[in-house]
């Protein structure tokens, strides 16, 4: 069947424009305040950060602007698609925020958008906290479907879906018409792409490669909003985003109608999402007895396979192994055994397990279930008492005019 909103008919990216748009409009209390928890995690770690004099210098280049460190939309005329790959930029620096299955970063492309958009535009806070929800829904839906075979294909999932996902934030927010909102998400599709290598090698282009991607999405919807068209099933075809980053059949959008926000974990340790059940089994799941040589690190096979371990360097982000090593040396610095990488597919995909010297812990990243009195707990732990501002204008930003009082927030967490 046809959508009526779409005269060119219906495909993935009306689909998920529709589910987006439904769920942002329907968007109950709790669903409100998991958005909001998600801003306060992705900001926080944006303050954290821009106190490293090398990721802030690297945010105000993005910014083209000599100041402050962190900069909103209307920081020394930053405009908005700077200001968002800055704060892109800034929010996954450490690698320590938000993720949906292992490997997507929803909340780099999606919070600074929001922020931004909504600076520029005086949103109210309602209406920040129903984007961020719906692009989260865009984001993690397309992620279901393109998991885990464009991970196996060389492509990251993160960067492959920045743009739509940020192309997704601002439709909502400005509310645009179906027809001009379904076209931005096809012509953001249709320039999807980030390879793997930037994630099993030494260097900076991991934390850059999303934050360029997001200006992708944000030139896709004013090419919409001018009357560009995209490509009709860009998502779907044999040679479209599916065809081509994952190089299998389209398996369709998931039907159910479960808030994929909810299911979003966060962060207690600056590593790949699959490290954070290594570090809570290495550090509150026992201890491995002294003088172990040798370590087993049991991980879901797609974990053991992500950023193609045989070919990674050994202190990578997507090291396996180099994330134990991490580990080891934050639990006992008296050990330095010889890792070992397995992979098992009856693993839950945030658990793990720590083999060695006739012990077994076990470890689990679920962070899911974390409410705003834990996210709120997060924040002040990760960014010191200063941010209690932050931590407050985010949870009360249902009911805020505008979205000042978290940039103010922000401002006085950074300093």
């Amino acid at each position: 069947m046809s959508d009526p909103t779409d005269p060119r008919g219906d495909d993935a990216a009306a689909a998920l424009w529709r589910r987006a748009k439904t769920l942002a409009a329907s968007a109950d209390d709790a669903l409100l305040a998991r958005a909001a928890d998600c801003i306060l995690a992705a900001l926080v770690e944006a303050v954290a950060s821009a106190r490293d004099p090398r990721w802030e210098r690297g945010a105000l280049a993005l910014a083209a602007t000599d100041g402050p460190a962190t900069v909103a939309a209307g920081d020394r005329h930053a405009s908005v698609a700077d200001a968002v790959a800055a704060n892109s930029f800034l929010i996954h620096a450490t690698l320590s925020d938000d993720a949906y299955r292992l490997a997507l970063h929803p909340g780099l492309a999606v919070v600074p958008a929001a922020l931004a958009q909504a600076e520029a535009t005086g949103a109210r806070g309602e209406a920040v906290l129903r984007a961020v929800a719906g692009a989260y829904e865009v984001a993690c839906r397309l992620a279901d479907a393109l998991l885990p075979d464009v991970s196996r294909r060389g492509f990251r999932i993160t960067a492959a879906i920045a743009p739509v996902a940020t192309a997704a934030t601002i439709a909502l927010l400005d509310d645009l018409p179906a027809a001009q909102a379904v076209e931005a998400l096809r012509l953001a599709c249709g320039a999807a792409g980030g390879g793997l290598r930037t994630v099993d090698a030494v260097g900076e282009g991991w934390s850059l490669q999303p934050a360029l991607a997001t200006g992708t999405g944000i030139a896709a919807v004013r090419a919409a909003t001018a009357g560009l068209q995209g490509a009709a099933g860009i998502i779907e075809t044999p040679n479209g985003m599916q065809g081509s980053l994952c190089g299998v059949p389209w398996p369709g959008l998931p039907e159910d109608d479960h808030a994929r926000i909810h299911r979003v974990t966060f962060k207690e340790h600056p590593v790949a999402m699959y490290g954070q059940a290594i570090f809570d089994a290495l550090l509150r799941g026992g201890t491995l007895p002294a003088g172990t040589t040798e370590v087993t690190v049991v991980v879901p096979t797609f974990a053991a396979d992500y950023g193609h371990q045989d070919s990674s360097d050994a202190e990578s982000i997507g090291s396996v192994a180099g994330i134990t090593r991490k580990a080891l040396a934050a639990a006992d610095p008296s050990l330095a055994p010889v890792v070992t990488v397995v992979g098992d597919e009856r693993l839950g995909p945030l658990d793990a397990r720590v083999e060695g010297g006739g012990v077994v812990l076990v470890g689990s990243g679920d962070t899911s279930g974390w409410g705003p009195a834990d996210v709120a707990a997060y924040a002040l732990g990760r960014a010191g008492a200063g941010a209690d501002a932050l931590v407050r204008a985010c949870q009360d930003l249902a009911a805020a005019a505008d979205v000042s009082a978290v940039w103010d927030g922000w401002r006085a967490a950074s300093r």
